[in-house]
């Protein structure tokens, strides 16, 4: 879990407002192979990151990444949901070179 965080927001739709946020990392299995595309990778991990508003006293869920991660490679997939785990967007590693 990281530190809080406090801003301000500014939507494309009503006013700004502060928000303060923070992010919880849980790692949903590793070691699995996993393919993007055609490619084919090992030793992956994958990880869920999910971003929370302090609401009041609680924290609620704002958005959350579903990312997996391939050794020497980097992140291999990242796919974006939101509060009511609606998938928003999906990024898909098209071309990997490592320098």
């Amino acid at each position: 879990m990281s530190a809080q965080f406090s801003g301000l927001v500014t939507p494309t739709t009503g006013s700004p407002f502060t928000a303060t946020l923070r992010w919880e990392f849980t790692i949903v299995q590793k070691d699995v192979n996993f393919t993007v595309g055609s490619t084919s990778y090992t030793n992956v991990i994958q990880v869920k990151q999910e971003l929370k508003q302090q609401i009041g006293t609680s924290w609620a869920l704002a958005a959350w990444f579903d990312c997996y991660y391939a050794r020497d490679k980097g992140v291999i997939k990242q796919d974006l949901y939101d509060n009511t785990n609606t998938k928003v967007y999906a990024q898909d590693v098209r071309r990997l070179v490592i320098y």
